[in-house]
């Protein structure tokens, strides 16, 4: 007999030629992220310590499909941010008809380009819940787009905002638009929007222990 263990696959990884890989790391999989790959996850993932992805290449676009699962990040105290967006685009998608769930003690997606003077777009689209004990979203600079379509967002929080912005002057130029999203802050201020910049809110529920935007 042998005395190999079976290691299932956690991903599988497209890249832009069209191959499909197995993967057993999500953590090598999103940090080795070319342009053009989508990930896609196969089962509930915990990860420790990590900042899985952090996009800073011009025109590079990169998608990960949830798939139903759940993806949890333990962070050490100084919280590294789970998917850092700097320059490029980010699809965080899931196409399964079961719910996916981000969470994170961390803060869980920072889309910013004030040190990058890049463009950086984030669209999050399906059932999907992010829950951070820090940061949920946090957007902030010029160029910088977020569009949500049917995603929970929610912090808990006494420090910052569920979706957080920022009032100094190269922080404007924000473009954010929600659409059905339930966005909840369970200790703060749902959606802190200080920034010169534009927010959308379609058909949504905003629940705040404190002031609502």
């Amino acid at each position: 007999g042998s005395n190999s263990t079976y290691q299932p696959r956690v991903a599988t990884v497209k890249n832009a030629d069209g191959t499909i890989k197995d993967v057993y790391s999500i953590e090598d999989a999103i940090k080795n992220a070319k342009s053009g790959d989508s990930i896609r996850l196969y089962d509930n993932v915990m990860v420790k310590g990590e900042a899985l992805l952090d996009l800073k290449e011009a025109d590079s676009e990169v998608t990960l499909d949830l798939n139903g699962n759940n993806l949890t990040v333990k962070q050490p105290e100084t919280c590294p941010i789970v998917f850092n967006v700097k320059n490029g685009k980010l699809n965080l998608i899931n196409r399964s008809n079961e719910k996916a769930t981000v969470i994170s003690n961390g803060e869980i997606l920072h889309v910013d380009t004030r040190k990058s003077s890049g463009n950086a777009e984030v669209v999050i689209e399906g059932d999907i819940d992010l829950v951070s004990d820090d940061v949920c979203v946090y957007v902030a600079g010029s160029n910088t787009k977020l569009i949500a379509n049917g995603v929970r967002i929610e912090n808990t929080s006494t420090a910052y905002a569920a979706l957080q912005g920022n009032g100094n002057a190269n922080s404007a130029g924000t473009d954010i638009e929600l659409n059905d999203c339930y966005i909840k802050s369970a200790a703060n201020t749902a959606i802190y929007h200080p920034q010169n910049g534009k927010l959308v809110l379609n058909n949504c529920t905003v629940d705040s222990a404190r002031d609502a935007i």
